[in-house]
């Protein structure tokens, strides 16, 4: 089939062939990303005879897609160069993503050991580094579930983290968690299931945006967020009642969320003042608090 260079051609009028032969020169990023256009463009970008045959560790389910979409969301999160990804060396980026993750929970291990050296069952961590990132994330839960009632405060400053798992949301028993300069760039959803938490230290890291789950966090009090490329808060945040000192300077956020001004207790709010709208002053001063 010829095609003059000056005729325009709607692309559903393509043979199918033509079309899994232009979506084969996509890097995958960019083929995943074209899959949410249109019906059409999904199909092409999961075509199951090409999605088996050029990377046979996955199947064609939904359950793998996702998997893959997982692992370049976290590639980017990681900074992991993805613009050539292709289904053939995808491999290569989850191992790097894995590795990541991998040295993460191992230094979180290693610092709470440090700071609760009583506790029981810690592995050997120069052999633990050995182990796949499987291995170490599921003893890691089993452990942290174990000992989630032993352990009140956990300090994690200053350990170059990149990764937060899903486990930390098993230490329950958790009253204060300083994960402040660091390099985590988001927040897991289990964040939410710290719900005694009372102090929350965040800043200097490179979090841009915080999940909905930490407006479960209603015994909040301190919340110190500054510095961070963060553009807006979620409106979950007016849940929390509690919430005595809320730090925001040095990021992008341009305006908050109104309803703050309800949260009485409130008594440092440390922004900048041009940024926060008229109704949100008038309802914060209502409460005779102090603002910084």
């Amino acid at each position: 089939m010829t095609i003059a260079s000056s005729t325009f051609m709607d692309f559903n009028e393509l043979p199918k062939e033509i079309g899994l032969k232009i979506f084969s020169f996509l890097p995958l990023d960019e083929r995943l990303r074209a899959s949410k256009v249109s019906n059409l463009f999904r199909e092409l970008a999961y075509d199951p005879v090409t999605f088996r045959n050029n990377y046979k560790e996955y199947n064609d389910d939904e359950s793998s897609i996702k998997e893959i979409q997982d692992i370049l969301r976290d590639a980017r999160s990681f900074e992991i160069d993805i613009t050539q990804v292709t289904f053939e060396n995808i491999k290569k980026v989850k191992t790097e993503v894995e590795q990541i993750k991998k040295e993460s929970i191992i230094k979180i291990w290693e610092r709470i050991k440090r700071d609760y050296p009583d506790l029981l069952d810690y592995p050997d961590f120069i052999q633990f580094k050995d182990k796949t990132y499987s291995e170490i994330i599921d003893k890691f839960d089993v452990w942290t579930n174990k000992n989630k009632y032993n352990i009140p405060r956990l300090n994690l400053t200053f350990l170059d983290l990149k990764y937060l798992p899903d486990s930390i949301g098993n230490l329950t028993n958790l009253k204060w968690l300083h994960l402040d300069n660091n390099k985590i760039r988001s927040l897991p959803n289990a964040i939410g299931k710290l719900i005694i938490l009372e102090k929350l230290a965040l800043h200097n890291n490179q979090i841009s945006s915080l999940p909905n789950s930490i407006g479960k966090l209603t015994n909040l009090k301190w919340l110190q967020l500054y510095n961070n490329p963060i553009s807006s808060l979620p409106d979950s945040i007016v849940n929390l009642t509690n919430l005595e000192e809320l730090v925001l300077h040095d990021n992008q956020i341009s305006s908050l969320p109104d309803l703050i001004g309800n949260l009485s207790n409130l008594k440092v709010l440390y922004h900048k003042i041009s940024t926060l709208s008229e109704s949100f002053l008038d309802n914060y001063f209502a409460h005779n608090k102090s603002l910084i």
